[in-house]
Formats: structure tokens, sequence, C-alpha cells
């Protein structure tokens, strides 16, 4: 672990005693993590892998101690301005404070005689509204950026020119940035003049920074780098290193959990996307797997027959891959009652609607059609499941247990039951793996094999032409806004309504909502009087182009079992306005625009900020590279990959390990 930059220490001190010292030690590493940018091709000769980590925070000490409106509303700035080692070292810290002082904009704190303590520091962050940090000798945001962040500061920081570490942090909403003298001036004017910005400029720093900038954080990442390189290590052969090809997990296993977001920068998974495996079987040559069918009950488009939803729409996607993949003609589609799609490639056989408040007399039915077809697998769309052959289900979220809404007591009958019957289990994320365990331990020693969904090629940046030609097609004559399905309860788009409210140009904008009630619901009437809101149902083509010429698409919900409309709308070229929970970061990681679900001015402040194209660009940017992480083609392999694995459990081949989340 490189906590100076190696680089830039040699370029200060004029001598290269540290790299010396630094290339012995990597030479001998199984892992390299770096602080600073700079050192990036320095470690990359190295045969062990590296990673770019930035600085992190003891957030057991850095934390407020006062409330914001207590604290001295003046910007203040402790730290080195002397010459240090050579007189242009801090110069330009130097010329800034001046400036500030002679605009009476800064309130310097010296260090006290004698030691000063990490206490020291945070109780003097937590006596400020804002505070400054000014140009140092490194290229990454110095400790001080989290420091203060964590202690609920609102910070005026200088951009680094590194869009890699400047993109940490979302500028006018997270902290504030500056790249000259003047810019300094109004970001603190700015803070000052407007003590509520501040203050939510503050929460929404400490709130990033204890996301992903917490030491506890850092230690779990470096972890999970450190366990990749033993994975993936060359096994030793007898007497040395030998050829051998290392087995990588992600091809033997299919958990691909969600990781946390990781640093621009890092290394990518071998299979790309959020992978994070853990031990599993060898990897499997095609055709190798145990004799018989596997039974897939499409009861998911018997009950979402009138109107496809979310489920419905995931499993056309991954049916579609695995109908392309090696499997194809072992899978046995069950069609109730003439509601599936085609999927050419799958065989389909005819069964009756499914009676879910008949659940135990399903699974007698279910289990004699496997019998019938040889089945060793059976894998429901909806919490289906037979007697007795070896069954997995599917869990997309745990909302109705979550919130007590949107099932009744006959489906959560036979949700029970298909969980309690079931052999093992996939979850769209970790979250809806965790959410699982906490209202199902009994469940606990089964296997839980977390896939993300993936987002359908359809969605796509569309042209203008495209979206002139839907805004006709809609009529929308305005800028709008768009919201995608429901919208009450826990989909809370209560929230949106009443920023909107406040918005001083209201009017001047349209809301579109896909999906959900046919009709904008009576609750949010008094806050769209002078804002045209329309509600249309669309299909996918149409869809993308709606996100493509949306403002945003605002979703702030209260939780979530994955979150496809935030990937269709990023993949779409659309900014995203979201809430940080449940299943949400997992998607959208650090490319939308995150409010607390109860905060009214933080949802118009982004809003607003959205509005500026700069602002805009660069989270449709960030939003494009954030959804290329997920294909249903990745999505399928690593469905395919872990069926075979479960067809051997299932067969009694051998007991496959498949390691529970």
């Amino acid at each position: 672990y490189v906590q100076e930059s190696i680089v830039n220490s040699c370029r200060l001190f004029q001598h290269d005693r540290m790299a010396e010292a630094a290339r012995s030690a990597a030479e001998l590493a199984d892992l390299i993590v770096y602080t600073d940018l700079a050192d990036r091709e320095f470690f990359a000769r190295f045969p062990a892998p590296s990673f770019w980590q930035p600085f992190g925070v003891d957030d057991t000490v850095f934390h407020p101690r006062k409330p914001f409106d207590q604290r001295i509303a003046r910007p203040f700035f402790r730290g080195k301005v002397t010459p240090f080692f050579r007189d242009e070292t801090y110069r330009p810290r130097r010329e800034m404070i001046e400036h500030l002082r002679a605009k009476d904009l800064i309130e310097l704190v010296p260090y006290r005689e004698g030691p000063v303590t990490v206490e020291d520091i945070a109780a003097d962050f937590s006596e400020y509204q804002v505070a400054l940090n000014f140009p140092s000798v490194f290229s990454n945001h110095p400790t001080r950026v989290y420091e203060a962040l964590a202690c609920g500061c609102a910070l005026v920081t200088n951009r680094t020119g590194l869009d890699e570490v400047d993109n940490l942090f979302q500028d006018g909403a997270e902290l504030l940035y500056y790249s000259s003298e003047t810019e300094l001036e109004e970001a603190v004017r700015r803070l000052l003049a407007d003590p509520d910005y501040a203050a939510r400029v503050a929460s929404a720093g400490r709130l990033k920074t204890l996301q992903r900038f917490t030491l506890v954080h850092h230690l779990e990442e470096m972890l999970a780098k450190a366990g990749e390189t033993r994975d993936t290590a060359p096994p030793p052969a007898a007497g040395g290193v030998g050829p051998e090809r290392a087995v990588n997990k992600a091809d033997a296993a299919g958990d691909t959990r969600l990781p946390r977001p990781a640093a621009e920068g890092a290394a990518e998974p071998a299979t790309g996307g959020p992978d994070n495996t853990r031990d599993a079987a060898p990897p499997r040559i095609a055709g190798d797997s145990p004799d018989g069918t596997i039974l897939i009950d499409g009861v998911i488009f018997q009950l979402q027959h009138q109107r496809p939803a979310g489920i419905s729409r995931v499993w056309s996607a991954l049916l579609n891959e695995l109908a392309g993949s090696e499997l194809q003609g072992r899978i046995v589609l069950l069609d109730r009652a003439g509601t599936a799609p085609p999927f050419p490639g799958l065989r389909r056989r005819e069964m009756a609607a499914c009676d879910m408040k008949q659940p135990r007399g399903e699974a007698e039915k279910l289990e004699a059609l496997c019998r019938e077809e040889g089945a060793l697998l059976h894998l429901s769309t909806y919490f289906t499941s037979p007697r007795e052959t070896f069954s997995a289900v599917v869990i997309h979220d745990m909302i109705p247990e979550i919130t007590g809404m949107g099932m009744g007591p006959v489906e959560r009958a036979a949700k029970e039951l298909a969980i309690e019957q079931a052999d093992a289990y996939f979850a769209v994320s970790r979250s809806s793996a965790e959410d699982f365990r906490r209202f199902h331990p009994a469940q606990a020693g089964k296997p839980m094999i977390v896939i993300p969904n993936g987002v359908s090629d359809t969605f796509r940046p569309h042209t203008d032409e495209e979206i002139r030609a839907l805004r006709a097609k809609l009529g929308l004559t305005k800028p709008y806004f768009l919201l995608s399905g429901h919208r009450g309860g826990y989909k809370n788009a209560l929230l949106f309504f009443q920023a909107l409210a406040l918005l001083e140009r209201r009017g001047e904008f349209e809301v579109l909502c896909t999906g959900g009630a046919p009709e904008l619901e009576a609750e949010f009437h008094p806050f769209a009087r002078q804002t045209r809101v329309q509600v249309a149902f669309l299909e996918e083509e149409d869809l993308s182009a709606a996100y493509s010429g949306a403002l945003a698409l605002a979703y702030p919900s209260l939780h979530e079992g994955f979150g496809l409309p935030v990937l269709e709308a990023m993949r779409s070229g659309c900014p995203v306005i979201t809430c940080c929970n449940s299943s949400l970061p997992e998607v959208a990681g650090d490319a939308a625009w995150y409010v607390k679900p109860d905060d009214v001015a933080g949802m118009r402040q982004a809003l607003l900020m959205l509005l500026r194209p700069e602002i805009r660009a660069r989270f449709i940017e960030r939003g494009q590279k954030n959804a290329a992480r997920f294909s249903w083609k990745r999505t399928g392999e690593n469905y395919a990959r872990v069926i075979n694995t479960l067809l051997e459990r299932a067969a009694g081949v051998r007991d496959v390990p498949l390691q529970t989340l």
C-alpha cells in the first residue's frame, strides 16, 4: 500500500531514493495499491496487479460534532503555506489565500504548538460550515478533502485536472470545484449567500464519502482485489512455479455479485462487467453435463399477460439468450394457457393456466411433468416449484415483504411454498439476496447465486430526428422530465412532484409518465397544476427515444430489487436522479445523481442542476459508461454456466460447490 506518491515525491525532493525503495518492495508484492494516479505507469511495469484507490477517511473519528446551522458561517483552512522544501511548492496556495484574505473570505487556523491529533483536526472541521482546500504537491485529492466532507462541511476544492479524480464527486452538488482565483471567490460567496444550499452540498458530500471512501470500504475493496489476485494466480508445480493455466473463477462459477462501484481505473474482472466470484467448480467443457432436460415454467407470462411488466421483460430477454446457448436443445418451456411469446430454439409444452390458489396442487402437476420430460432441473419464472425435482427460484425483490404491499395472501402462500421447496436461488442483485436472507433465514444453507440483469440493445441514444418524431407522436411541445413505471407507494413519485412544484419555471416543462396507472393519480394533482403531465405506454423502441429526449429520469424509489429503468435510461443517453438505497447504488454506480428519499429540496436542486448543459452532458457520459457493464448476453452466459453446475448437483455426479452469498 503506497500512501505517498512515488513519482511526485521524487520530483519534489529531486532524487530517486524513494523510487528505489518502492521498486524493491513492488518486485515482491502480490498486489499493489497506490493512492496517486501519477504512480500508475511506475507500478504498471511490475508483474503484480496494481490498482488506484483514492484516500479514505476514518469515519469513527471524522464525523460531525455540531449541527450545520450551529457552526461558524465562514470558510476556513488549516494547512501548510510556508515555502516547505522549495519556494514554489506552495506558491499557488499562498497566492489564493492572500486573494481571499484581501476579500475577508477566509479564516486561517494555524497549527497549534505541540502534537496535533486527529481529534483536534476533526473538531476544527466541525466548527465551520465551509472548508477550503488548495492545490497540493500531489495529484490526488488529499486526505483533507475526505476529512472535511466526513465532518459535514461544504467543501470548496481545486480541480486536479485529472478526470478520474475530479469525477469522484459531483461539482455543485457534493462539493464545489474551482480552477482560478475568480472561481474560488465565486464558489465561496455562493455558499455564504445561500446557507440552505451550503447545507445540502455538505449533506450530499458527506453521504458520498460514507458510501465510497471510508477505511472499511477501502479495506473491503483491497481484500476483494487480493482475492481476485489469489484466484487467478498460476498454481505451483512440483519443485516450483509451473506453466499450468490458472482457472478464472469468473469462468467457473457465475456468482456474479455486484460489488460496490470500483474506482475508475481499477482492473475489470475477466468476464467483464460487475463480477465478484467465489469458489466453484472447474470450467465446464461444452456438452459434458449430465443428460436430462431443464423445465422452465413460463408462468410469469400468464400473470403479466394483460400488461407485460418488469419481470416478464427480464424473462423474455433471458430466455432469448438461453435459446441461443448450448442448453437450447435441452430446455422445455411450459406455456401457460398459450401466453408465452415465441423463443426460437426452445421447445415448448402447453400447460393449463396456473391456479395460484392451489400451490400444492400445482406442485404435484409440475412434478408429474418433470418426470414425463426426464427433467433434472426445474426453473420457475415466478414462484412455482415441483414437489421433488431439483428446482431453483429467481429472487427479483422482496418488496412485498419489506413494504407490506403488492401481494395478497394467496400469492404470498404460493411464494412461501416455492421458496421452501427450492434447492437453490438466483438473485438479480446483492441487495435482493441480502433481503431474501433476512426474511428467510431458514434457507441460509442453500446456494444463492447473484447474477445481475442485463439491458436490452434496443436502448440506445437516439438521433434528434428520432426524438422529434417521438415528441410529435406523443404531443410533447416542451422540455420534459420522465417518470417510469408505477408512481405510488414505495415508488415515491410524490418526491418528484413536490420538487417540481418548487421550480420557478415549472410551467416551461412537461412530465412524461411511462407505465403505471393510465391517468395521473389524484395525490399528485396539487403539485402539477402549472405543468402538463402525460401518461403513455410505450414499446421499447419508443421508450428508448423518450429517454433520449428527456431532461432526466426521476426514479426516487424507496426500495428496488434491481432498477432496470435506471440502466435503460443511461443506455439511452438520459441522466438519472435516484436514491442511494437497496440495489440502486449497485446498478447506477457513480453515474446517477443521488438524493435522499424525503429530501424535496435535494430533488429540486437535482432537477435544476441537470438543466445545465455541461452537467447534463457529464452525467450522460457517466451513464453510458456505467450501462456498458451490463448486457443480456453476459447475463445469459452466466445463467447457462450456473445451470450446468446445478445439473451436476441434481444428478449427483459430484458435490459441485456452489457458495452462498
